[in-house]
């Protein structure tokens, strides 16, 4: 079939062939791309952070400052303060058994250690003795803690700055949370005014869908993630479990990557668990078995539903290649970041057609 060269097809397949070999080249150049590398590694985490308190905060600010005609920057104060009366009056009543319980876990880690393989090393030894050596895993371990021992101590200096660039960062938040909640129709509208006048519409559109839909993913999945942790808490305190408080929050954190994240936060507690006998166990993966019956069923079509309409095998596949490129980061933003592309493809190809 005699294609013309210019038709549509052509001229944009001559334009991502550009784009995509302008990018390899860059890459060929790398210090050009330094000084964005290290702008990305200095403001990666405040403005991360920044954007998920965004969408959090901003329905109960916008409420203040459209419903009940406050000042905006009296509307954002005040949720700022009652964030801070928040983690007042956790910190002074909880504080003590938040200090109490992570110490112990993570100090009786080593003991930890130790108990678990004395618990599952004489099955182990017992069904696979032919095939597993306890005595080589051991050793393998012993060799892998020294290699990381030393590490630390060659590369104190940049652990040091790792850690110092993540408080500076943390110091950023706020900053970058009251702007975006004081400026982002201003944001929003300096965005359009760069964009040429024909396709403002469409940017428009676009730009909308994109921000309904991390506002959906967003405060909904944080919803199901602090539930999540809830019924961790309670079930695994009805178990008996140690240290109950620090393995529901492991939970918590873990289940923001959604299906996959609530499997690796109960790792740690089959781990506590194997320590404190077999029967343990099984009550810990009870427990897991109820938490996730109540979410899926009752708390996630709720909160979230099927707004943002990703089937479940679509988001094990994201999740596993996310982790597998950029790491346990890549797990956290590889859904927002497949929903939007997402969106931003069908809005595209309805503008094209």
């Amino acid at each position: 079939m005699h294609m013309p060269f210019n038709s549509r097809f052509y001229r944009y397949s001559v334009g991502t062939i550009l784009i995509l070999t302008i990018v390899y080249l860059l890459g060929k150049v790398s210090y050009l791309l330094t000084p964005f590398k290290v702008i990305l590694n200095a403001l990666f985490i405040s403005i991360i952070v920044g954007l998920l308190l965004y969408y959090i905060f901003r329905p109960l600010v916008r409420v203040l400052a459209n419903k009940k005609h406050i000042n905006i920057n009296i509307a954002i104060l005040t949720v700022f303060l009652f964030l801070g009366l928040i983690l007042t009056i956790v910190a002074v009543y909880g504080g003590a058994t938040i200090k109490e319980q992570f110490t112990s876990f993570f100090s009786n880690i080593p003991s930890q250690l130790r108990s678990a393989r004395q618990g599952t090393g004489g099955i182990i030894e017992n069904k696979f003795t032919n095939y597993i050596s306890i005595a080589n895993i051991e050793q393998k371990l012993i060799e892998t803690s020294e290699k990381l021992f030393k590490s630390i101590l060659v590369n104190t200096g940049g652990v040091i700055s790792a850690i110092a660039n993540i408080g500076s960062q943390i110091i950023l938040i706020p900053f970058v949370l009251f702007y975006l909640l004081k400026d982002d129709k201003k944001f929003f509208k300096s965005f359009l005014e760069i964009v040429p006048r024909d396709y403002r519409n469409n940017v428009k559109i676009l730009l909308k869908d994109v921000d309904e839909t991390l506002s959906i993913y967003i405060t909904g999945q944080l919803i199901v993630s602090l539930v999540i942790g809830i019924l961790m808490y309670i079930g695994y305190k009805i178990i008996g479990i140690s240290n109950p408080l620090v393995l529901a929050t492991i939970s918590m954190v873990t289940s923001i990557i959604p299906m996959l994240g609530t499997f690796i936060g109960i790792l740690p507690a089959i781990f506590v668990a194997l320590t404190m006998g077999l029967p343990m166990v099984v009550k810990v993966l009870i427990v897991l078995t109820v938490v996730q019956q109540l979410e899926g069923n009752f708390v996630s079509p709720y909160v979230i539903g099927n707004r943002l309409k990703i089937h479940p095998l679509a988001v094990v596949f994201v999740i596993i290649i996310s982790i597998s490129l950029f790491g346990f980061v890549g797990g956290f933003l590889a859904i927002p970041t497949y929903a939007v592309l997402k969106v931003l493809v069908k809005d595209i190809i309805k503008i094209y057609k």
